[in-house]
């Protein structure tokens, strides 16, 4: 991250390539704040996949460098302003889709061009929160056989807790709801672990 030296707030990222098997630098991006807000929103939200080095910025969007040359392959569209802004700090990569839990819904971005190709929002009752009438996904994922696991929670919940948080199972491909239960952080877990997936269970 580039950090601004009178405030310390970051204004932009370096964004560089080694290689692997000899350590060489192979490329070295900047970005500036000059660039929209051109920060990394979390590390913990970084892949490499396809090809690509993508992450979300604290805009909402993701962008991806093409890992040969450094150059920028895509820039999402942003979901919604503003809750699309902020979300998980993870990330989840599986059948050519990455995976993105936000304030307003989860969204599956096209590895290829960024499109966003589906979207999944868990309605909540009237009232009850103000993300865009639905349900914040503040949390962590699993993909396995075809499915999206994922569940509904706040960085930082208040009380008392939102009424109707679930653990959802999505069709990966569609963003097909196939089932839910009702459940918050994981069933008692973290927002960051919802638990396991082995020996289909």
């Amino acid at each position: 991250t580039i950090s601004s030296t009178g405030t310390g707030v970051g204004i932009g990222v370096y964004v560089q390539a080694a290689s692997l098997t000899t350590g060489a630098l192979l490329w070295n991006v900047t970005n500036t704040n000059a660039e929209n807000w051109a920060t990394f929103f979390s590390g913990g939200t970084s892949t490499a996949d396809h090809g690509k080095f993508a992450v979300r910025m604290m805009t909402g969007e993701w962008w991806a460098w093409d890992l040969k040359t450094g150059n920028i392959a895509w820039k999402s569209p942003l979901s919604s302003w503003p809750w699309g802004c902020f979300g998980a700090y993870d990330i989840q990569s599986a059948y050519g889709l990455i995976f993105d839990n936000g304030y307003d819904g989860v969204h599956a971005i096209n590895w290829t061009n960024g499109n966003i190709e589906w979207s999944f929002q868990a309605p909540s009752a009237p009232f009850e929160t103000p993300y865009n009438g639905g349900m914040a996904w503040h949390s962590t994922g699993y993909v396995a056989d075809g499915k999206l696991y994922t569940f509904n929670a706040e960085h930082t919940p208040s009380q008392p807790i939102t009424r109707g948080l679930k653990l959802f199972c999505l069709n990966a491909t569609t963003g097909a709801s196939l089932w839910s239960i009702s459940a918050y952080s994981g069933v008692g877990g973290s927002r960051t672990f919802p638990g396991a997936i082995a020996d289909g269970y």
